[in-house]
This record gives C-alpha cells, sequence and structure tokens, in this order.
C-alpha cells in the first residue's frame, strides 16, 4: 500500500493537460455501473471543511480521483481549481478501499468558501481514452519472416492465421509488458512478432486527461474503465 504523503508528492506535481480534442476514442467511464455516494470515497464534512477556505472557480472545485486495482490509496489530480494548495487537504480527506478492479470519478465541490453558499458535493463520470498506436507504428508487420519449425509447433494452417497479444501501456506510451493470447501455431513466428510489438510506441491511456497504466489488447477488446 502507497503511503498517503507519496500520494500526495506525486499529485502536487501533476499538471493535466487536457488532449481529449484530438482523441476520437474518448468516453465517459462505465464504471462503477452505479457512481456511488461522495462519502464512500471521502470524508465529505471534513472536505468541505478543509477546502472552505480556499478560493473555488465558478463552477466549483474539481478533482479526478482513480482507485487502481493493485493499490488501496487512490490517485487524485485537479481539474478545476483555483489554488493549487487545495489539493493536498483534499487528498487528506479519500478514503483507502480494497484493491479490486480500477476505476474513476470526477469530484465536484460547489459553494463554500467566499461563496456563502450551502457547499455540496457531487461525483460525476471521468472521460476515459484507451492507449493506441502511435501514427508511424500503426503498419509495424513485417512483409515476411523466415520461419523453421520446432517439434513442439503444431501444423500450419491453410488459412490466415492472426496473432493476438494483451499489452500492458506506461504513461509514457511504452509497452511495459506483453503477453500472447491468440497462437500462429509457430513458434517462432510468435516470439519474432512479440520481439518487434515490444518495439512499439503508443499514445498512451488518458483518464481526465491525465496520462494513466493502462491494458491494451490487440483483438480490439481492450477494458475500458
Amino acid at each position: 500500500m502507497r503511503s498517503l504523503a507519496v500520494t500526495i508528492a506525486l499529485i502536487a506535481n501533476a499538471v493535466p493537460q487536457p488532449a481529449l480534442a484530438q482523441r476520437k476514442d474518448c468516453q465517459q467511464t462505465q464504471f462503477p455501473k452505479q457512481l456511488p455516494a461522495p462519502s464512500a470515497i471521502l470524508d465529505s464534512a471534513q472536505a468541505i471543511a478543509d477546502l472552505s477556505r480556499f478560493r473555488a472557480p465558478p463552477g466549483g472545485m474539481v478533482f479526478t480521483v482513480m482507485y487502481d486495482e493493485t493499490d488501496s490509496v487512490p490517485s487524485t489530480w485537479p481539474l478545476a481549481i483555483v489554488d493549487s494548495q487545495a489539493v493536498v487537504p483534499f487528498a487528506r480527506t479519500l478514503r483507502p478501499r480494497k484493491p479490486q478492479d480500477t476505476w474513476a470519478v470526477r469530484v465536484r465541490i460547489v459553494g463554500g468558501g467566499g461563496g456563502g453558499a450551502v457547499a455540496a458535493i457531487t461525483l460525476e463520470r471521468s472521460m476515459y481514452c484507451p492507449p493506441s498506436p502511435s501514427e508511424q507504428d500503426r503498419s509495424y508487420f513485417p512483409v515476411r519472416i523466415m520461419v523453421q519449425r520446432q517439434p513442439s509447433d503444431r501444423p500450419p494452417s491453410t488459412h490466415p492465421t492472426r496473432i493476438d497479444f494483451e499489452a500492458r501501456i506506461s504513461e509514457t506510451g511504452q509497452v511495459i509488458t506483453v503477453r500472447l493470447v491468440g497462437s500462429s501455431g509457430l513458434r517462432e513466428i510468435d516470439d519474432d512478432v512479440l520481439r518487434r510489438f515490444q518495439l512499439r510506441r503508443f499514445h498512451p491511456a488518458l483518464v481526465d486527461g491525465m496520462p494513466v497504466e493502462a491494458w491494451y489488447h490487440t483483438n480490439g477488446s481492450s477494458p475500458r474503465l
């Protein structure tokens, strides 16, 4: 489990630059299917009390909160704030959760502060863009591969064969790990294509404009948040 101090150090330096206008594959997040109550992910009363001293933009303060399947402490970054110092007290109000799956929501805090209005907290869907191959890597497969069959290979098919992979893509668009999910039946072909795939470059996944690690499937079934 990450410590809260490490989480704050990461998010305090995050400056999301929305690149959503250039991505055609971005959609609202689908999970959780039903948005929880704000009190399920943060101490609402404490958040309102701690953030009341900060000036809010006209539409309220907005933060993205993302839970990861490998960590109980969420990551968070601001989408609409006036004072960057508001990020730290907001992060301290977030509740840890048992790692289960990856999902993200926006938290909007309206009123309070110098406006005098009644403070309210609502949750909204985030925007997610899955990882996608960079333009120069869209046609990376070689025209011809010389193969010597191994004893463990199954006989080659007379029909076209598709080789599929699933890969974990980093925040910078690099392939972290790749796994074979659909074999050609010839080990040398699989190994050669796998090596080439590991050199590919991607546009990373985005959650509300912030690059994040995510899975990419070559068969078109890349999971969505």
